[in-house]
C-alpha cells in the first residue's frame, strides 16, 4: 500500500508491523530518535511521542487481525509544521470518523477514553479517511524548533 504526499517538503517514512505493544515501543523509539535529529525542542518531541503512542497502541488494541496483514506506514513531512500520515489496514473507525474530542467528566473518571481528546488537544489538526480498505489518519504539530 502506498500513498503520495502532495507537499513540497522533506518526507520521511517508516514501515512497521505492529502486532504487540512491544512492537509499538520499538517503532516509537525509532521514530523519536529520527525526530530528535530534526527538532531542537525535547518537549515537542515528547508531545509527538505521546500522540504517536496513543495512535499506534489503538491500532494494536482495536485494529483486529486485519491490522496485522500489512505493515503500518508512517510518514511525516518537516516543513513549517510537522505533518504525519499513518496508514493501516485495521478495522475502520466507528461511523468512519474520528471520535468526538470531549473529555470525560472529572467527577466520574473512567479508566480509559481520554486518548482522542488528548490527541486533538495536542495536535494542530487531525483528520481521518477510509480509503480502499485502509485507515488514513493525518495530524500535524506546529513547531518553530527545527534544526538547521
Amino acid at each position: 500500500m502506498r500513498w503520495l504526499m502532495t507537499r513540497q517538503t522533506d518526507t520521511r517514512y517508516i514501515h512497521t508491523r505492529l502486532q504487540t505493544f512491544a512492537d509499538v515501543r520499538h517503532a516509537l523509539d525509532d521514530l523519536c530518535h529520527r525526530l530528535s535529529n530534526d527538532i531542537n525542542d525535547a518537549t515537542k518531541v515528547a508531545e509527538i511521542e505521546i500522540v504517536l503512542a496513543e495512535i499506534l497502541n489503538n491500532i494494536v488494541e482495536h485494529g483486529g487481525t486485519s491490522a496485522y496483514q500489512y505493515p503500518v506506514e508512517i510518514s511525516w513531512d518537516i516543513g513549517t509544521e510537522i505533518a504525519f500520515m499513518i496508514c493501516d489496514t485495521g478495522r475502520p473507525y466507528p461511523q468512519l470518523r474520528l471520535p468526538a474530542p470531549d473529555l470525560p467528566n472529572c467527577d466520574d473518571l473512567p479508566e480509559g477514553g481520554f486518548g482522542w481528546g488528548m490527541i486533538q488537544m495536542i495536535c494542530h489538526a487531525v483528520s481521518y479517511q477510509r480509503v480502499n480498505g485502509a485507515n488514513l489518519l493525518r495530524f500535524s504539530f506546529e513547531t518553530e524548533t527545527l534544526k538547521p
